[in-house]
């Protein structure tokens, strides 16, 4: 009577375990595809514009720095919003044009170091008057925006490279005599 009970559990278990394999166990998912370069550079420059204005609002409304002699006035935080929303906006929409392949929160941090690095570099040459600091800032846009969406590519590849080289653990059920045999698979 015992064995008939050790045949039932063993049937239960190789059932369960057909089960948990057909809804993904030991199965991988498809990681996108990647795509043209234009994709991230058009996303990333769309929302790195939009991030642009709306941190620039953003900015302006709530730093008050400026008095009301002037005409025209922009606070710190005009610029500063600016800066930061536009280099999030870049990031994500670099992010999302390429297919999420990537990380967006290891792109921002690349995209503002850039920055950072660009107004430090520019700060230094317009200390000794030297007008490439001028160029510089005009340029810093346009080599953020490369930096952003080459870091996200190289993630976007790197991610993928993981993606396939990942352990594929299944659950094998097949004929035996007298009943089934249950085994797992580590397919590496």
């Amino acid at each position: 009577m015992t064995r008939f009970y050790v045949k039932q559990i063993a049937l239960a278990v190789a059932v369960a375990s057909v089960g948990f394999s057909v809804q993904g166990l030991g199965q991988t998912r498809d990681y996108p595809s990647e795509p043209s370069i234009l994709s991230p550079i058009l996303a990333g420059g769309v929302l790195g514009l939009v991030g642009v204005a709306g941190g620039a609002y953003i900015g302006y409304e709530v730093d008050t720095s400026c008095d009301n002699t002037s005409d025209f006035c922009l606070e710190p935080g005009f610029f500063l919003g600016a800066a930061l929303l536009g280099t999030a906006g870049a990031s994500l929409g670099a992010h999302l044009g390429n297919r999420g392949r990537g990380s967006v929160g290891t792109v921002f941090v690349y995209s503002l170091l850039t920055w950072g690095a660009g107004i430090g570099g520019a700060a230094a040459l317009s200390r000794v008057n030297d007008p490439a600091a001028y160029a510089l800032l005009y340029a810093l846009p346009a080599i953020q925006l490369g930096v952003t969406v080459a870091a996200e590519r190289s993630l976007g590849r790197r991610n993928e490279a993981r993606h396939r080289e990942r352990t594929r653990v299944g659950v094998v059920v097949r004929p035996a005599r007298g009943g089934l045999d249950l085994g797992v698979h580590l397919g590496f």
